[in-house]
């Protein structure tokens, strides 16, 4: 197929940065790559689903997004009434399937109107699972995570509900006519499984301008930690080496900004008591680590282009905005090795990268920056080559080669 003309896009998505939990990094993305795609002449649709009253259309600098109500027929109102999915410990799959049945006959509606020329569906909360497929019109799924290794490494108990969730997200996967994913890392552990996956980069864009003011009064150097802090992410291992730091650098001093969260039962849970368990463990140190908790991106940026490096030893990712967002800014990064993060950094350039779960190996080399003994740092520092598929307009031509239309 070739571009003759402007392309209708529809994304179908849990989140996204005009909802209020859409402060996340799939929200980042459907954003990024619809201003890409925008930039080149193409209409950008947006479907996410809420429950309540919340439903409706809006615009978000020229995206239109519809908040789509989940599923109402007579027979969910009945299940929820009698608490089934309580009862028979199916909430989660529950609300995933309502939520993606609400989307479906958004989208159908508005596929009616004005069709589409290609849709692309998170795996995350399986939003197109219920989507009708046609011809000459693709449904694309992006792999944003790997559910069985994120949960491993969480140590979240192996339930039943969990188990069907994940069911419905390879369903998916195996219904879509083409996938992908933003890292080799997770298209590789996919096709270990028997699925298709491709890889394709997303776009990289800084989403707000830094502030010129904060309301805290930083250390003069950190280093710096942030995202959904939690053992997916690592927090757990930067904990442990932290003591090791301080043996060397008494002085060293360590800023957090993110909530603290755990997969429970009930889904991924806030639990800011995590960090008052470090802080036991830390002692006297304890001062020394900061917690900004969940903050703006322009406080964020801001925050981070005066850190140092960040820190993020990844047990497993997939290309995460938070290390995107540092090199972007010209901070390095220490990340872990076989995570995708080795795909964005670059040792010697900018950044060094761990084993997963090797506190010894993360504190040498937080102690490394901290004594200025890298090379990778001020005028040495070099963005990764992976940048060049990363630029908008390429990785928005990407995509749309993928979907099977071509420039």
């Amino acid at each position: 197929m070739s571009v003759k003309k402007p392309l209708r896009i529809a994304f179908l998505s849990p989140e996204f940065v005009t909802d209020e939990s859409g402060s996340g990094g799939l929200a980042s993305y459907v954003y990024r790559i619809s201003k890409a795609l925008m930039n080149l002449g193409h209409e950008v649709e947006v479907f996410m689903s809420v429950f309540g009253n919340n439903s409706g259309t809006s615009f978000l600098n020229g995206i239109r997004v519809e908040r789509a109500r989940v599923a109402q027929n007579v027979p969910f109102r009945i299940i929820s009434r009698l608490r089934l999915p309580r009862y028979l410990h199916v909430h989660q799959t529950y609300v995933h399937i309502r939520k993606s049945l609400g989307i479906s006959e958004a989208f159908a509606r508005r596929e009616e109107e004005k069709p589409f020329d290609f849709v692309q569906s998170s795996d995350v909360g399986v939003p197109g699972l219920f989507v009708k497929k046609r011809h000459r019109r693709p449904l694309l799924v992006r792999c944003s995570w790997a559910r069985d290794l994120c949960l491993k490494a969480d140590g979240t108990p192996d339930v039943f509900d969990v188990r069907c969730v994940s069911r419905l997200e390879r369903m998916l996967i195996r219904r879509a006519d083409i996938s992908y994913a933003p890292s080799r890392f997770l298209a590789n552990h996919y096709s270990d499984k028997g699925l298709k996956v491709a890889a394709l980069r997303p776009p990289f864009l800084l989403d707000a301008t830094p502030s010129e003011n904060l309301p805290w009064e930083l250390p003069q150097r950190f280093l710096f930690h942030f995202g959904t802090l939690g053992p997916i992410k690592g927090t757990d291992v930067l904990a442990e080496a932290l003591p090791l730091v301080w043996r060397e650098e008494p002085d060293f001093v360590m800023v957090l900004a993110g909530e603290f969260r755990k997969w429970t039962e009930k889904g991924l849970k806030s639990d800011p008591d995590i960090f008052n368990e470090y802080s036991n463990v830390w002692r006297d140190r304890a001062k020394q680590v900061i917690w900004l908790r969940e903050i703006k991106k322009p406080q964020l940026y801001a925050v981070l282009k005066r850190a140092e490096a960040t820190v993020l030893p990844s047990r497993c990712d997939n290309l995460p905005n938070t290390a995107i967002e540092s090199l972007l800014l010209g901070v390095p990064v220490i990340g872990t090795l076989n995570s995708s993060l080795d795909e964005l950094v670059e040792p010697g350039m900018n950044g060094e990268t761990v084993p997963i779960g090797d506190p010894a190996a993360l504190a040498r080399a937080m102690i490394k920056v901290w004594r200025r003994e890298v090379p990778w740092t001020g005028k040495a520092f070099r963005l990764p080559a992976i940048f060049d598929e990363m630029d908008p307009r390429v990785a928005a031509l990407n995509l749309i080669r993928l979907s099977g239309f071509s420039d």
